[in-house]
């Protein structure tokens, strides 16, 4: 046993017989447990057990959807959600969960479903409207573009950049207004057709 070590034993025990001569029998022998067990092993806390890793959260199944057309639309909208750089007035904060259609006041805000023509009970996202939001985005290409049962698109009042995606791939799309943003470039020519 080291000097340092046995200077701190006898200091210890110094400090503790007043202590021990008053405790009863149990008490002095817990005592003397406890101070064996700490000098033979040198202080120091018990290792922490690891603690198990959290499961991944739970990906969303078809199944919790409405319909298979709304679960494609929730991917579309969640990777339009993470390029938002900007939403004042917290409305993407409902875009979360399985209830897409806001047509009830219950579902994500600015996005309204109906059944396409040629479908029977398919509500989709026919109508996105952003109007007064003032969100803002580097662009709203890959996200309009990507609603392939978009009627209409108003994001008016926001700051959107980039420019106007091709919309005439989208059969029922027929209004659009994109005014009073940062969009930049020509007017795409596949708009065009929109206008009777």
């Amino acid at each position: 046993m080291g000097r340092g070590r046995f200077v701190r034993l006898v200091f210890l025990s110094i400090l503790l017989v007043p202590t021990l001569s008053s405790s009863s029998g149990s008490d002095r022998e817990a005592l003397e447990i406890g101070i064996g067990v700490g000098v033979g092993i040198g202080g120091g806390a018990a290792p922490s057990t690891p603690q198990p890793e959290c499961p991944p959260p739970r990906q969303p199944q078809p199944s919790d959807f409405e319909n298979i057309l709304q679960y494609r639309a929730y991917f579309v909208i969640q990777r339009f959600k993470q390029t938002i750089t900007c939403d004042p007035k917290n409305k993407t904060g409902s875009w979360t969960g399985f209830r897409i259609c806001n047509n009830d006041g219950r579902g994500y805000q600015g996005f309204y479903c109906e059944t396409p023509p040629g479908l029977i009970n398919m509500r989709t996202i026919a109508s996105v409207d952003f109007n007064g939001f003032t969100l803002s985005a580097p662009t709203v290409c890959g996200f309009v573009d990507q609603l392939p049962d978009l009627a209409l698109f108003h994001a008016n009042s926001n700051s959107f950049g980039g420019t106007v995606p091709a919309l005439a791939t989208l059969p029922f799309f027929y209004e659009l207004d994109v005014s009073n943003n940062r969009l930049s470039g020509g007017f795409p020519a596949s708009v065009f057709p929109l206008v009777d």
